[in-house]
């Protein structure tokens, strides 16, 4: 019935601050401990009866992560599908989590978030950087896009049957990379983006366990987004 945000000692297991002043469910979190950042994200009524569509506002709240101090609040711009956390056809009410979205997190003293697209936000002040509006969870499927990777010059992202990179230093995009399809994973190795298309996917409605193609891998040239081979 209440929030409760703690900060605990690892070794001696004693609170260190503790916050219940925010309201709504915590539902994802990124730390900075570099910087003592925590953002946590939370979502107010994140309840109801199992279906799909169900949608709410995330809304930021950045911690000092030493003393659990709020630096500032923002509400994300837009509401955003959710998946509960049970399917039943009992008509019970269930909670809703983000978990059909990659984690936010911290680069170059900006936070990243990954609903409805892609936003970045000043770890500091919280003033609104980078902002690419894409569906999410194509064709009502949970994680069709990848974890997002990091290089020293760039940020690779996903979604919409593309892959694209953004300067880590401008915040701006480089290039993109479309007709691939469903795009749930990348990985960077040897120079070369390797983006895997096609898989199995959990549909929001239901539950149920859905295969998506096209199968398959491209590779891509990091640099400037040319596709090498498709197999």
């Amino acid at each position: 019935g209440k929030t409760r945000v703690e900060a605990v000692d690892l070794v001696a297991g004693n609170s260190l601050w503790r916050s219940d002043k925010i309201k709504g469910g915590v539902m994802q979190m990124a730390v900075d401990t570099e910087n003592d950042l925590a953002a946590v994200v939370f979502v107010r009524d994140a309840k109801g009866e199992p279906k799909d569509g169900f949608k709410r506002r995330p809304t930021v709240h950045l911690l000092n992560l030493a003393t659990g101090e709020e630096l500032w609040k923002r509400d994300l711009e837009s509401e955003v599908e959710m998946s509960p956390a049970r399917w039943s056809g009992d008509g019970d009410e269930a909670f809703y989590t983000l978990d059909n979205y990659r984690a936010p997190f911290f680069l170059d003293g900006r936070l990243w978030l990954f609903y409805d697209g892609v936003t970045s936000l000043d770890a500091r002040t919280g003033n609104p950087g980078i902002r690419e509006k894409f569906r999410v969870n194509e064709e009502g499927l949970a994680l069709t896009e990848a974890d997002p990777v990091v290089d020293e010059r760039h940020i690779y992202v996903s979604g919409r049957g593309r892959a694209r990179a953004i300067s880590r230093a401008t915040g701006r995009e480089v290039w993109e990379a479309g007709d691939l399809g469903l795009t749930p994973e990348m990985i960077l190795a040897n120079g070369t983006l390797f983006v895997r298309t096609g898989g199995q996917f959990t549909r929001l409605k239901d539950g149920e366990v859905i295969e998506r193609g096209p199968y398959g891998v491209s590779a891509i040239d990091p640099s400037s987004g040319k596709i090498l081979w498709r197999y």
